[in-house]
This record gives structure tokens, C-alpha cells and sequence, in this order.
């Protein structure tokens, strides 16, 4: 909500939380799955009930989840039913705890394989992904999703169609705006996928070292990466070369190297 010169709130603040029901519903997933896994392996248990998490978690992320402590009763909810699982398959609290929960990092109660094995895994919990409305952008006004503007979609969807998958994701990651200068991509720019660290330079070809670059802020990039490559190109021949002169020996006579010996 604005406010005034004094600091006073002027009107109202909205608050999004997830609803009862959908609540509700998200623990009877969880509930059905645990006990489906009731003789199951722990590992597997884990590797179902992390992606109805994560799922859950992330359609809420654009809430008040996180500061009106939801996703940590989520949590709570989640432990009661994991340790009634527990107890069930090993008769007392004390070895399902010893035996079903580690110490990974600052939480003591973390629900996980042992971390020692060839593949560990973890719960994942509620409380460690973050929700905000002040995250949520709201579509422009005068916007469409048919009006052609592909970066303007691209950039809020990571995918529009028309606009290559690559150049989706990276629009997005980026906000929109190039690497380089920093400036917004508009429509009818030239939008060109460029490696950070030059391939030539050690870089690998993978997502992570990919961006996107206006098609003039490229070819400034691509200058100043041919730059470094030849110095580079140039130290390793001077290397090389003194490498092969220390094989032989030689005078300097008249500025110039004169081999007495091979």
C-alpha cells in the first residue's frame, strides 16, 4: 500500500495465502503416498513425495506462504506423518530417528538417506523455498499474448511460441535484458546466444556459460574475446619456443641465436 509524508499507510495491503481446502488436499497427497510406501524403501518414498512438494511449493511462490509460517505448517504436518511412518516400521521413536533422519548442515532433523551411500537423498522441505507477492509482476496493460511480441512473453514466460526454447529460458533468467549493456531487448532486435567465458578461453558449451546479447553488443564481446585469445595464442608459442631452444645450445651473436650444439 503507498503512503503518506508521515509514513502511514493509506490503504490496504493484500495478502494471498494458499486456501484451507487446497491445504487440505496437498496433506491427503502426502498422507496417500506414505501410506502406499508403508514397506517400501526409504529412497523410495523420498523420490515420490519430492516432486508433490516442489509442485506445490512452486505454484504458491508468488504468496504469502513463507511469512505467515503455511509452508513452515506444512512442514510440521508433513514430520507428524513421517514419524507415525517411522515408528510403524521400526516398533519405537528412538531407532526410526537413528536410523531414518540425519544431521545435514544447521538441520539435525532432515529426513534422508544415508548420506554416505552411492545415490543419498533428501526430503525436501516447505520452508526452504521462498514466496513473495512483491516477486509478481503484473501483465501490462495494453499486452496480449497475440499481439507478436515475442520477447515481451518469452522474457515473463520462459517459453512463447515462435521464439526458440534457448532463447526463451535465457530471456527470462536475464529479465530481458541483455548482459552486456544492460538495456531491455525489444521487439525487432537482434538477439544473438554468446558464450561468457569464449570456448577458446577454456569455456565450456554448456547452458551455464550461454547468454544473450544484442547482435551489436556481440560483436563488441567477440572483439574483446579475439583480443584475449591471441595473447593467450602468443604466450603459449613463446612457451613452446623457449621450451625447444632450452633443448640445445646456443650464442647470441649479432642479435642473433646461433645453435653450437644440437
Amino acid at each position: 500500500s503507498s503512503k503518506n509524508g508521515h509514513q502511514r499507510i493509506l490503504g490496504f495491503n493484500t495478502f494471498v495465502n494458499p486456501s484451507k481446502s487446497s491445504c487440505k488436499k496437498h496433506q491427503e497427497d502426502i498422507r496417500n503416498i506414505i501410506r502406499k510406501h508403508k514397506s517400501s524403501p526409504q529412497a523410495h518414498l523420498i523420490n515420490e513425495l519430492n516432486p508433490i512438494i516442489r509442485g506445490w511449493c512452486q505454484y504458491y511462490q508468488y504468496s504469502n506462504a513463507t511469512s505467515n509460517d503455511c509452508f513452515k505448517k506444512q512442514d510440521h504436518l508433513t514430520y507428524l506423518k513421517l514419524r507415525a511412518w517411522g515408528r510403524f516400521r521400526c516398533g519405537n521413536l528412538k531407532d526410526a530417528f537413528n536410523k531414518y533422519y540425519m544431521t545435514i548442515g544447521v538441520n539435525k532433523w532432515t529426513f534422508a538417506t544415508n548420506q554416505k551411500s552411492k545415490n543419498p537423498l533428501k526430503l525436501l522441505r516447505h520452508n526452504s523455498h521462498i514466496s513473495n507477492t512483491v516477486d509478481y509482476v503484473r501483465v501490462k496493460g495494453d499486452k496480449s499474448p497475440f499481439d507478436g511480441n515475442l520477447v515481451y512473453w518469452s522474457t515473463r514466460m520462459g517459453n512463447f511460441h515462435n521464439m526458440p526454447t534457448s532463447k526463451a529460458i535465457k530471456l527470462k533468467k536475464q529479465k530481458g535484458k541483455c548482459n552486456w549493456c544492460g538495456l531491455q531487448f525489444r521487439e525487432g532486435d537482434i538477439l544473438e546466444e554468446d558464450h561468457v567465458i569464449a570456448t577458446a578461453l577454456g569455456g565450456k558449451n554448456v547452458q551455464e556459460n550461454l547468454q544473450l546479447l544484442h547482435g551489436h553488443c556481440h560483436d563488441e564481446k567477440t572483439a574483446l574475446d579475439l583480443i584475449s585469445i591471441r595473447k593467450k595464442q602468443s604466450s603459449n608459442f613463446l612457451m613452446k619456443l623457449s621450451q625447444e631452444w632450452s633443448k640445445v645450445d646456443y650464442l647470441w651473436i649479432d642479435d642473433m641465436p646461433l645453435i653450437t650444439s644440437c
